[in-house]
């Protein structure tokens, strides 16, 4: 595991995001009880999904692309102070935060072992 790990996650995120509709994304219930979409312009009635469950419309809307470039950064910065050596010993919430980390990219990359 390294900082390279963390560099492509946070190269993913830009390069998706440049792909995806513009934040922010709203959640938009259906009349009658119908469901849920999200929409990047609900004026104009572009849809990012449709006929959704309310919990997973607002999941949608919550990761729209505006958190592409925090998480982006955080893993850039991350990758740059990466260290595994003896300091973890001393300061066990560097080794959280970093397994964390570590995992989060590879959520993003795909990478994430079949635990089913």
């Amino acid at each position: 595991m390294s900082a390279d790990l963390l560099r492509r996650a946070a190269a993913k995120l830009r390069d998706t995001v440049d792909m995806t509709l513009p934040a922010p994304w709203t959640v938009i219930p259906l009349p009658g009880d119908r469901g849920y979409d999200v929409a990047a312009f609900p004026s104009q009635r572009v849809f990012v999904a449709q006929d959704l469950s309310e919990s997973d419309a607002e999941w949608i809307a919550l990761m729209d692309p505006a958190m592409a470039g925090p998480l982006a950064e955080w893993l850039d910065f991350a990758a740059e102070h990466w260290r595994i050596d003896a300091e973890i010993k001393h300061y066990p919430i560097r080794g959280i935060l970093q397994r964390i980390t570590a995992d989060l990219a590879r959520v993003i990359l795909g990478e994430v072992p079949d635990v089913g």
